[in-house]
């Protein structure tokens, strides 16, 4: 289980990152998206500094994080999650 400071340390961590996408609201409000559905199953599209975030607020419940970038999988290795390295065939 989850206990109230590891998410409030990954919160923190997901939300003075460098380069974080989305702001310490937008962060909060699918953070309790999460907690209010958890555990459930919870696709992530892309590991990044929030994956943490995302695996923690979902404590019981099965996490996939599909990934191209290998580093980004070996730095999400700790995390209680699956992981799986995809290829896109397509580029921004």
């Amino acid at each position: 289980m989850t206990t109230p400071a590891e998410l409030s340390a990954a919160f923190t961590k997901a939300v003075t990152s460098r380069g974080h996408n989305m702001t310490a609201a937008q962060y909060f409000r699918v953070t309790a998206e999460i907690l209010h559905r958890a555990p459930c199953r919870l696709l992530l599209f892309g590991a990044g500094n929030d994956t943490e975030l995302h695996v923690l607020a979902n404590a019981g419940g099965r996490t996939l994080v599909l990934e191209h970038n290998a580093e980004w999988l070996q730095r999400i290795e700790h995390l209680p999650c699956q992981r799986l390295r995809v290829g896109y065939s397509t580029r921004i």
